[in-house]
């Protein structure tokens, strides 16, 4: 799943740019990608290289109140020459798409290793995961987005921000429509989305689903990079929840955390746990770490 707009309408909004791009950019070839709901783009008579066009913002735009969606689709095709120059394999010249910026959730140890880590636009989730944003790119690739290059493409910090909030938001909007018509207290699983899923942790939006539903503190968990655990209530001992979250970062691909977290609405914060409880519940010797 690329985001939490119907396939149907991604299909036909994609075709429908595709076509406006052909006649603006007759050196171009344009290929809808609804998948991915983006407007892929190639150099007539090129099968390599070429820029991916994120549509999830401008859809967003052109279909809020009182917008004029021929307005928001012109302003866009006129703005994507910039991004025509894109060199293949790195980043586009008119600096990163908007409408592919994500929070993406990793560790604080695997974002130091990061070259570059300290020009990202970063925000600490709890003590070791954090948020950083990301330019989702085609073939599930992602990369960490430079302020200072932002910056230079007219994004400053606070825009990266706001942008990131939102594109995560509507990645996941089917999700939390999902969860909300569940019926029970969990747990229950998110996957699918393996480079963004844990993203799910810093959605405002889930967190009062939860406590809403639950009419208290909830908890939630990414034990590994491609799958998030959450459940209604609070913790009241090695329950459900909790021998799920040990298992899933036991089991994990990807691991990323084995911290079980509780939100009550707006914050997030990890729930205490002893260092003789956690070995306990991950198993003495299994040798796993959190992501690096």
């Amino acid at each position: 799943m690329s985001s939490g707009i119907a396939y149907a309408d991604r299909q036909a909004f994609a075709a429908r740019l595709a076509l406006q791009l052909r006649a603006r950019y007759p050196g171009w070839t344009f290929e809808p990608d609804p998948d991915s709901f983006a407007v892929r783009a190639r150099r007539a008579g090129e099968t390599a290289g070429g820029v991916s066009l994120a549509l999830t913002t401008l859809f967003i735009d052109a279909n809020r109140p009182g917008a004029s969606a021929p307005a928001e689709i012109g302003r866009f095709v006129a703005g994507v020459a910039p991004r025509l120059v894109a060199a293949p394999g790195g980043p586009p010249a008119g600096g990163p798409d908007p409408g592919a910026l994500l929070w993406c959730v990793r560790t604080d140890a695997s974002v130091d290793a990061y070259d570059r880590s300290e020009e990202l636009c970063r925000q600490p989730v709890v003590p070791g995961l954090c948020a950083f944003v990301a330019e989702a790119l085609p073939d599930e690739a992602l990369r960490g987005v430079s302020v200072p290059e932002a910056a230079a493409a007219g994004l400053d910090d606070a825009e990266l921000r706001r942008l990131a909030d939102r594109n995560t938001q509507a990645r996941f909007a089917r999700w939390l429509t999902a969860l909300e018509r569940t019926e029970g207290g969990g747990p229950w699983q998110f996957g699918g989305d393996r480079l963004f899923v844990s993203s799910l942790l810093v959605v405002p939006e889930l967190r009062r689903l939860l406590v809403g539903r639950g009419g208290g503190p909830a908890r939630l968990a990414a034990p590994d990079r491609g799958l998030v655990l959450v459940a209604l209530g609070a913790d009241r001992g090695p329950d459900r929840f909790t021998r799920a979250v040990a298992r899933a970062f036991r089991e994990a691909a990807s691991p990323l955390s084995p911290l079980i977290l509780v939100t009550d609405g707006t914050h997030i914060t990890a729930q205490p746990q002893t260092r003789r409880g956690l070995a306990g519940l991950l198993g003495r010797g299994s040798g796993r770490g959190t992501d690096r």
